[in-house]
């Protein structure tokens, strides 16, 4: 039997009241269920509750995590009936974001449009999120492992760093050669860029990805050739080798770098679990004057 409606539920997500969500809801209760009115997931309920404040980040942080491990799916895909502008970055309601989509998308707004230091308490709270969610999502997309002959790996690398590249990434801060033969075979956004002629990539075998730099991109090919890496991986490289994973749908690519994220996810936290900079360990946990519900947050619907 369920005590509170839909709605209410969300509500307690957008205020990070976990002692009430764990005394009224039951296990049985749909964690996937979409919010009538806004068409948002719970976990994107949870992002908006940590975008909201500085200091509401590292309730939201515990929601999310909370929300995970009852069965939140990460990738569950909704058309969102809400959107909202928040320190330059507008989100228009009506786009298609699963809440792993949805914090790529607002850590690389966040960076790139609203050109805020890695540092920032909200750019921080996404990197910890992304991180969080990392956890399902390797999980669930990750097949079966299986030993190969290290021959295979280094023949795989010599093909990847050959000259017979015939497609070019341009990057913010350089250029990476591919093969179209391999890209095609490894992701189908790729594959309909790469041979429609409705896409300028088919005819100029020039893919621009300038919100992504040369060791991301090297690191998310390194993957999808060989499967792994032999290059030493620091998180904000592990996390520009997620963004093309997902917007080019290379699901076990974003998974294998998932896995390479994990282990150096530890400089994010303090010692309480709380990513530093939301903890003391980091920025004084004040708050900053924002809003402190999703309400606030919103655009237009």
């Amino acid at each position: 039997m369920e005590y509170l409606k839909v709605d209410q539920v969300f509500d307690l997500v957008g205020q990070g009241d976990l002692d009430t969500l764990r005394s009224y809801v039951s296990d049985s209760f749909d964690w996937n269920v979409v919010h009538p009115k806004e068409k948002i997931t719970l976990l994107q309920e949870g992002m908006f509750l940590g975008l909201s404040s500085q200091r509401a980040a590292s309730k939201a942080m515990e929601t999310i995590t909370w929300l995970l491990g009852k069965g939140a799916d990460p990738g569950k895909k909704v058309t969102m009936g809400v959107g909202f502008e928040l320190d330059g970055v507008d989100m228009d309601a009506g786009a298609e974001y699963s809440a792993a989509s949805l914090t790529v998308q607002l850590r690389t707004e966040f960076l790139n449009t609203a050109n805020l230091p890695p540092s920032d308490w909200r750019v921080m709270f996404l990197t910890s999120a992304l991180a969080a969610l990392a956890v399902v999502v390797r999980q669930d997309s990750l097949g079966a492992k299986v030993l190969i002959d290290e021959s295979l790996q280094d023949r795989w690398e010599r093909v990847l760093h050959a000259s017979c590249h015939d497609v070019a990434f341009e990057v913010n801060d350089g250029c990476v050669g591919a093969h179209v033969a391999v890209l095609s075979q490894s992701s189908p956004v790729l594959q309909a860029m790469l041979s429609s002629g409705s896409f300028r990539e088919a005819e100029s075998k020039v893919i621009q990805v300038p919100d992504c730099d040369v060791k991301g991109l090297r690191l998310f090919l390194d993957l999808l050739y060989t499967g792994g890496t032999r290059e030493e991986v620091a998180v904000d490289m592990a996390l520009a080798a997620l963004d093309p994973a997902h917007r080019w749908q290379g699901q076990r690519y974003a998974t294998l770098a998932n896995d390479l994220f994990l282990p150096t996810r530890s400089a994010l936290w303090g010692s309480s679990r709380e990513p530093q900079g939301l903890a003391a360990g980091g920025c004084p946990r004040e708050d900053l004057g924002r809003p402190t519900h999703r309400e606030d947050l919103r655009g237009s619907c």
